[in-house]
Parts: structure tokens; C-alpha cells; sequence
């Protein structure tokens, strides 16, 4: 899918997110943006937008206040489905659920009929969407149950840091339960396999995050590092994987940021979201590896305190669209 595209159109699918939330003003305004960027490069991108055209429509009237974009101008594509109602701004609804997992449908029949080279969604909001019906706990789930892969992984990236983890959306107790050698072995080799083409390398350079304080000082402090997550690195070095550690979680990510590392594996949700978040808040990216499409989203969520307020930040979003392109160009974050 990502061969000889130097010459060809890039599509890329803009899902609405939680119409609740600043979801579709902010992917409103990024498209805008990049559009405008584009419009200068040699290689041409076009974008698709998914999601009913109210609640596009919408987002350009919240929008209004400082920029003007109408719809009709825009050289976009967007699906023609429509609402009747729109949910209100600020809650979590079903409704919402409803039209944000519709926009991601469109999506997926755009890449699996390969009309896309990447989808890039905008926030939703997981309750709602357990209001709609979906089992699963977010995009990157629901994504991979609909292209039929048995696992993907999510990475959390900027241009100097990436964190990919080993587990998502699960409560802390049951991290635990995903620990044994086996399991930590699978989630270097995907990400091995998966991220070393992004950066054109043999194989990606991979901390393996510990998960008790230093690194559990030889098992006084825990001997998780000892029983599972050293064994596991011996499997993968063996295998030749350029994988290390467990390195203590209060220096790896500094270290990783610094250019020792490619990314870092973390072995829980937060152990990676406040290390990326806290830095680089407005251009962090969620990029999910492992599916036959690219995929991005920003890093953040719904917002549904600012949503329709107009004061939404988009530099996230903006960052994902520039990721995706940059990934179908097949120089993801590549210096040119």
C-alpha cells in the first residue's frame, strides 16, 4: 500500500470523534491547515472527512469566531450521511457514541477498499461509546477487531520520544496478569517488526520499562524485573533484537528523549501517557502499530469543557495528520 506513492495521491480519512466533544473543530481546523501546507508540496494529499455533514457544519460555525471555512470550499471530500439531532456539547451521550463510531466505519470501508492510505480520528469519549453498544474500550481495539488483527499496539509519540504499551486499557490490578516472559517477548517482537520499517532501521533500538521502583534493586523492592521482565529480554536478545533493560521508569523516558533508545516499552497505560503528556501535550500523537492502514489520533481526549467554546487547541491533531502523511510518504519521521 505504501509503495511508489512519491507520485501519487495520499488520501487520508478524517473521523469526526464524540460530536460532544472539540473532536471535529479541532480535526476542522488541522484539515484546514494542512490543506493549506499541502497545497505547496510536491506530493499531493487529499483528505476525506467522515461524519455526518452537521456535525461538520458545526464545527465550522464554532470555528467562525476566528477563521472562516466553509465546507463547500474546502477540497475535501466528506460523507454525505446526516442527523437529525446533534447531541449537546459537554456530555457523554449515545448518540455521540452513535456518530463517532459511524465516522470510523466509513473509514475502515475507505482503507480496507483502499481508497485511503491512513485514518486519522479525532477523541472520543469510551463511555459513550459503551452508551452506543461497542464492547471494546477504545479506537485502537475497535480497529483491530475490524481488520482482523489479534493484536495491535498503540504508540504514544513526538519527533523525540516514543513509548509503545505493552498493556492499554485495563485496570492496574490486572497488569499483572500480562506480565510472563511469553507475553513481553510478543509485544518486543511486534514492536520491533512494526516500528523498525517507520524508521528505516534493521531493527529499532527498545527500553523495556520496569515496573517496581529502581527497577525492583535486585528484588528488594519487588521481583517482577526478575522473574519476568529480565527473562523476557534474554528471549528477545537471543532472537537478535536490539532490546535492554529493565531500566527504572523515573530515568528511561529521559534517557529515550535524549536519543539513547528508538522507544520505550512501558507496561501500562499511564506509565507511558505521563511521560509523553507531560511534555509534549499539544504535539504528542497516539500511532497504532500493527494494522494494515496507518492510524493516528491525537493525544488527548474529548474536552468536552471546551467544546464548542472555540478555545480548543488543534496542534495535536495537526501533528497526527503530519504523522499519517509523513508514514504514507514512507518517511515517517525521517530527516529530510
Amino acid at each position: 500500500m505504501m509503495q511508489d506513492l512519491e507520485s501519487k495521491v495520499i488520501s487520508l480519512a478524517i473521523c469526526c470523534g464524540d460530536p460532544s466533544g472539540i473532536g471535529p473543530e479541532i480535526a476542522l481546523e488541522a484539515t484546514y491547515r494542512a490543506q493549506q501546507a499541502y497545497a505547496k508540496d510536491k506530493n499531493p494529499v487529499k483528505f476525506i472527512l467522515c461524519g455526518p455533514s452537521a456535525v461538520w457544519e458545526r464545527a465550522a460555525a464554532v470555528l467562525s469566531s476566528r477563521m472562516q471555512i466553509a465546507l463547500a470550499d474546502l477540497d475535501c471530500v466528506y460523507t454525505a450521511k446526516n442527523v437529525a439531532v446533534l447531541p449537546d456539547y459537554g456530555h457523554a451521550t449515545a448518540l455521540g457514541g452513535q456518530i463517532a463510531l459511524s465516522a470510523l466505519d466509513d473509514a475502515i470501508l475507505l482503507a480496507k477498499s483502499l481508497q485511503v492510505q491512513a485514518i486519522v480520528t479525532a477523541p472520543v469519549c469510551k463511555h459513550s461509546l459503551y452508551q452506543a453498544g461497542v464492547q471494546v474500550p477504545g479506537q485502537t481495539e475497535y480497529l483491530a477487531q475490524a481488520f482482523l488483527v489479534p493484536r495491535a499496539l498503540m504508540m504514544l509519540c513526538d519527533t523525540h520520544l516514543r513509548v509503545i504499551l505493552h498493556t492499554i486499557h485495563i485496570p492496574l490490578r490486572r497488569v499483572f496478569d500480562y506480565l510472563s516472559p511469553n507475553m513481553i517477548l510478543e509485544t518486543l517482537q511486534l514492536a520491533d517488526r512494526y516500528l523498525s520499517p517507520l524508521l528505516k532501521l534493521a531493527h529499532a533500538r527498545l527500553a523495556l520499562c520496569a515496573l517496581n521502583p529502581h527497577a525492583g534493586e535486585q528484588g528488594q523492592l519487588g521481583d517482577e524485573e526478575i522473574c519476568y521482565l529480565s527473562p523476557a529480554l534474554t528471549l528477545a536478545q537471543e532472537q537478535g533484537l536490539l532490546a535492554s533493560g529493565p531500566y527504572p521508569a523515573d530515568t528511561v523516558f529521559y534517557e529515550a528523549q535524549k536519543g539513547r533508545f528508538d522507544a520505550v516499552i512501558a507496561l501500562y497505560h499511564d506509565q507511558a501517557a505521563i511521560a509523553l503528556k507531560t511534555n509534549h501535550l499539544d504535539s504528542g500523537v497516539n500511532m497504532t502499530l500493527g494494522l494494515p492502514v496507518i492510524r493516528t489520533s491525537p493525544d488527548h481526549g474529548t474536552a468536552f469543557d471546551l467544546a464548542g467554546t472555540g478555545r480548543a487547541r488543534m496542534a495535536s491533531m495537526q501533528q497526527a495528520i503530519h504523522f499519517a502523511v509523513r508514514a504514507a510518504q514512507g518517511r515517517f519521521l525521517k530527516e529530510d
